[in-house]
C-alpha cells in the first residue's frame, strides 16, 4: 500500500519526467532560437508588396502600404498590392 508521502512524491517525479521530456529549460532556449526566424520571415513576406514598391519608388509607395497593412491579411488585399507594386508607373516618379 503507497502512503500519502510516497504518492507524492512519485507525482513530483512524474512531473519531472514530463518536463524534462518537454525540453524543460533546454527546450524554451531551443524555441526562442527557432521561432523568431519563422516570425521574422514571416513578417517579410507579409510586407513584401511594400518593400517592393519601396525599392522600385513608386509613386504611390504610401498606398501601397496602407492596402498592404491593413487588406494584406486577405489574400486579395496581399495580391493587389503586389501587383500594383510591381506594375510599371505612367509617369517617372518626382525627383526629390
Amino acid at each position: 500500500m503507497v502512503t500519502g508521502a510516497e504518492e507524492s512524491e512519485t507525482d513530483v517525479r512524474g512531473a519531472k519526467l514530463a518536463f524534462s521530456v518537454a525540453g524543460g529549460a533546454g527546450g524554451m532556449n531551443f524555441a526562442f532560437v527557432i521561432f523568431p526566424p519563422f516570425f521574422g520571415f514571416g513578417f517579410v513576406f507579409y510586407f513584401i508588396p511594400s518593400i517592393v514598391a519601396l525599392a522600385r519608388s513608386k509613386r504611390n509607395t504610401l498606398s501601397i502600404f496602407l492596402l498592404n497593412l491593413f487588406l494584406g491579411w486577405t489574400l486579395v488585399g496581399w495580391v493587389i498590392a503586389l501587383v500594383w507594386a510591381v506594375k510599371v508607373d505612367d509617369h517617372p516618379a518626382p525627383a526629390r
